[in-house]
């Protein structure tokens, strides 16, 4: 990508295995930005896909002039890909939202409209019959857990879509965790949060990444991130390894 303008925008999508959503998802991503009055950037991260997800937006990359491909070594998560994409965008403010078409992209404008004046962050607050009884459960519980871990700070229902200033986007880039967890860092590191209700739709293409071990881990690294996260903060190096990184 050319250096030729300044990025207002920065759309960071971390990518596993969505081979089968990523052609309608930016499809719909260019097709809502044409109400945006701003330049912006798509990052999309391959957290290490074993299907044609890497191939796809890799093309898109190579013939695009606002898309950058960061693909990983392996596999490290989804937080870590999400920190690979904050690290390397150029915006002066960025948006987060996974890749699997559950969380609605029309939703962006509405994301930036809130992210005003004194406003660091605005979250999703996630409505709808999106997942089986067992993982909204978990799901639940674990959410629950992370609002009170936050001091009441972001609501239950809220996930990794996200819209953040450039204040929280300076202070993400410096931390240097080795497991952060974005959503609970985000909550800490933010004074004034605001919501937004969407409608979440059910996972129709590809199947979750997550499986019950893969969530119990990921409860486990939140634990450690928001509980015991000063002493993860000396680590240099982040804990992704990029292979390789594709622009036009």
């Amino acid at each position: 990508m050319e250096d030729t303008e300044t990025i207002y925008c920065s759309i960071i999508i971390p990518v596993f295995n969505n081979e089968l959503e990523l052609p309608e998802l930016l499809r719909r991503i260019k097709d809502t930005a044409r109400s945006f009055h701003f330049s912006y950037e798509i990052i999309l991260i391959d957290d290490g896909s074993s299907d044609g997800s890497l191939d796809f937006i890799k093309k898109e990359a190579l013939a695009s002039d606002n898309i950058i491909v960061i693909s990983f070594e392996h596999n490290s998560g989804q937080n870590l890909a999400v920190k690979a994409g904050l690290d390397y965008a150029h915006g002066e403010i960025a948006v987060i939202l996974d890749a699997d078409l559950q969380d609605p992209p029309e939703y962006i404008p509405l994301l930036l409209e809130k992210l005003k004046d004194n406003t660091d962050a605005v979250f999703a607050r996630r409505k709808g019959n999106f997942q089986s009884f067992s993982r909204s459960f978990t799901s639940k519980i674990f959410k629950t857990w992370l609002s009170i871990a936050t001091g009441g700070k972001i609501p239950s229902d809220t996930g990794l879509f996200v819209a953040i200033n450039k204040n929280i986007l300076k202070m993400l880039r410096e931390n240097r965790e080795t497991e952060p967890y974005l959503v609970g860092l985000i909550a800490m590191l933010s004074k004034n949060i605001e919501t937004m209700e969407i409608i979440r739709q059910p996972r129709i293409k590809s199947p979750s990444g997550y499986s019950f071990y893969k969530r119990l881990r990921l409860a486990f690294k939140a634990f450690i991130s928001l509980t015991f996260s000063s002493f993860f903060r000396e680590s240099k190096y982040p804990k992704y390894v990029i292979k390789e990184i594709y622009e036009k």
